[in-house]
């Protein structure tokens, strides 16, 4: 998805796709949020570019790194699901993955901590309660930029391969998840991910809240330990 964090005015530039400039839009046109780029008046816009942009995506993304470009929330890991680009990046098997592991995390923690059955925890196949998180992920705009109706099935396709780690017929918990990802961020980073597909955490607060606290830390010191501290708020 276009980044959130660099907004062109000029009147003289263009989102690549449909050619309109910043001065036809009541809207600031947006970088690519990989290689900073190409600009974009809307994430359809980005779409429909996608399979001729991702030929030089990656190239441009190197370019402006040889050049020291970075993102200002290159040192927050958490800054790429508060723009709903979390999964762009990331090889098709990873994202199906993490997807589903943010469901599944996201379904023990009801159960855990506020008593609530769905899917495997009400003694249910979990296809149809799977599905329905994904229909609210694509009305969220959190899936990656390649998501169309065939990986749909390849990702419901992966959750139901016992072969694979990520399991829609297998509970998981929060040590479980730090110990296959071996990272003790992944189960915050998974929590926020399902946080906003479903628009709130299982507290019920409204999706983004605690993304911007945690956010806010890094930009007042850079460090990582208060993140990993709050992510013991849920066992």
């Amino acid at each position: 998805m276009a980044s959130n964090s660099s907004e062109i005015t000029p009147n003289e530039a263009q989102c690549s796709t449909c050619k309109k400039k910043q001065s036809e839009l009541t809207i600031p046109l947006k970088y690519c949020a990989k290689c900073r780029t190409d600009l974009y008046c809307s994430r359809n816009c980005q779409k429909a570019d996608w399979k001729t942009h991702k030929k030089s995506c990656g190239n441009k993304s190197s370019q402006n790194s040889d050049h020291g470009s970075s993102s200002s929330n290159s040192t927050n890991p958490l800054a790429p699901i508060q723009e709903k680009r979390y999964f762009d990046n990331k090889p098709e098997a990873e994202a199906f993955a993490q997807i589903i592991d943010s469901y599944r995390l996201r379904v023990e923690d009801e159960y855990a901590f506020m008593g609530k059955h769905r899917g495997i925890y009400n003694q249910e196949q979990p296809r149809a309660d799977f599905n329905a998180y994904l229909n609210k992920a694509e009305a969220t705009d959190v899936l990656p930029e390649w998501w169309n109706a065939e990986k749909r099935k390849a990702c419901v396709a992966y959750g139901f391969n016992k072969a694979n780690w990520s399991d829609l017929n297998c509970t998981v918990e929060k040590r479980d998840i730090t110990e296959h990802y071996k990272n003790p961020m992944m189960p915050m980073q998974l929590r926020m991910v399902a946080e906003m597909v479903e628009g709130s955490n299982v507290m019920g607060q409204p999706a983004g809240s605690g993304l911007r606290s945690m956010s806010a830390m890094y930009g007042q010191s850079g460090v990582t330990r208060g993140v990993v501290d709050m992510s013991g708020a849920f066992r």
